[in-house]
């Protein structure tokens, strides 16, 4: 035999002994390291899933909400700002048109009663042979930059720049060509001279065609909102919220949606009321008359054919383009404060009534996430922690 053998039961149990010392002193740290982690994970695991009363969970659940609702709010109101802007810029986009004809007219250059030149304003300018509406896009001392507005054709539009004394006024056409229409909207005056025709009937057919414009605009805006304040209500329902109290958020949301109804009712309401503003013949006036009354002697004063035999036609044109920038302001200002007031602050209204009530009959729905039961022998799993 080799004398490097040892040989017997003895040495060999020796022999063992010393290998799993070796092999322990190696391996003990290690598992010690993973006894920790699995003690740590487990104290985590208890935390989650020790009794806790319904009304202590919707209590947490409720102030988490609290907090969504304020730190989203904000985002959501930078949002908004940029809507209003683009509504606001868009109301101010009306063109006084004649009603009686279509087609192509003659426009107007810039004076001094049109609104400053900004970007997204719509102005005229000469394409080709025809007068066509652009979108200014960069405006300097001498010209704009535009970009031609999209025709349903399909035709991809045109860049173009234009010197400023060659643009045409976005808010009204010619006055020439107004007046055309004045006198058509007037045919059934008899023989009462113009300067004598009564021109609030005319005043109100003007206002209702801007009335249409801005309600279009108010509509979509709304509709903008409230495809935000649904995501924005998605959050606050759900962010950072614990398992255990989903359920019942989920069934507060449901109910949430009821409020989101009525304040768009709400606002509905308010956008009919605009409406109502320049289209309810006993509301066609604006009580700053010391404004309206300034523009309007301002326009005459400016017009060197008011002396002509179109005086009549051309007094009550100025009449009507001092109403309508006087409402451009008022309905731009309004329209912005009455969709804040129904659609943010009337939901926020709704959303602290509904956290701050009935809400002990949500206990019920305060329940075990499947996953934590999962970890539990059946006969240890409950329906919820009021059954603890």
């Amino acid at each position: 035999m080799d004398s490097r053998l040892d040989i017997g039961a003895p040495l060999l149990a020796k022999h063992l002994e010393e290998r799993m010392r070796e092999h322990l002193e190696t391996q003990y740290p290690k598992a010690i390291a993973k006894l920790q982690a699995s003690l740590v994970d487990c104290n985590k695991r208890l935390d989650i899933v020790q009794p806790q009363a319904p009304a202590d969970v919707l209590h947490h659940m409720v102030n988490i909400m609290r907090e969504n609702f304020v730190q989203g709010k904000q985002s959501l109101m930078n949002e908004l700002r940029e809507d209003f802007s683009k509504m606001t810029l868009n109301i101010k986009n009306f063109c006084l048109a004649p009603l009686m004809s279509t087609g192509d007219h003659d426009f107007k250059a810039t004076d001094e009663f049109d609104e400053p030149l900004e970007n997204g304003q719509r102005v005229w300018v000469k394409i080709g042979d025809l007068n066509s509406a652009v979108i200014v896009t960069t405006v300097d001392s001498n010209d704009i930059t535009w970009q031609e507005t999209p025709k349903e054709s399909g035709v991809e539009p045109k860049d173009g720049s234009t010197p400023l004394e060659n643009v045409g006024s976005g808010e009204t056409k010619s006055a020439n060509v107004m007046t055309g229409d004045i006198v058509a909207l007037a045919a059934n005056r008899g023989m009462r001279n113009f300067v004598h025709v009564d021109r609030q009937p005319i005043i109100e057919c003007y206002a209702k065609a801007f009335a249409q414009h801005y309600t279009k605009e108010i509509r979509d805006t709304k509709d903008l909102i409230c495809k935000k304040l649904d995501l924005f209500l998605n959050t606050v329902f759900s962010k950072n919220l614990p398992e255990i109290a989903k359920l019942a958020a989920a069934k507060l949301q449901l109910f949430m949606h009821k409020g989101v109804k009525e304040s768009l009712e709400d606002c509905e309401n308010a956008i009919i009321v605009m409406e109502s503003q320049n289209t309810e013949p006993d509301l066609i006036f604006s009580p700053n008359e010391h404004y309206l009354n300034d523009l309007i002697q301002k326009m005459v004063a400016a017009d060197q054919q008011m002396a002509t035999d179109q005086g009549g036609t051309r007094l009550i044109y100025h009449n009507v383009r001092a109403y309508i920038k006087v409402q451009r302001k008022q309905i731009s200002e309004q329209a912005s404060k009455e969709l804040i007031r129904t659609m943010v602050i009337g939901t926020q209204r709704r959303f602290n009534e509904l956290i701050s009530s009935r809400l002990s009959e949500y206990d019920k729905y305060v329940s075990e996430p499947s996953k934590v039961m999962s970890i539990f022998p059946l006969h240890s799993r409950t329906n919820s922690f009021s059954e603890v």
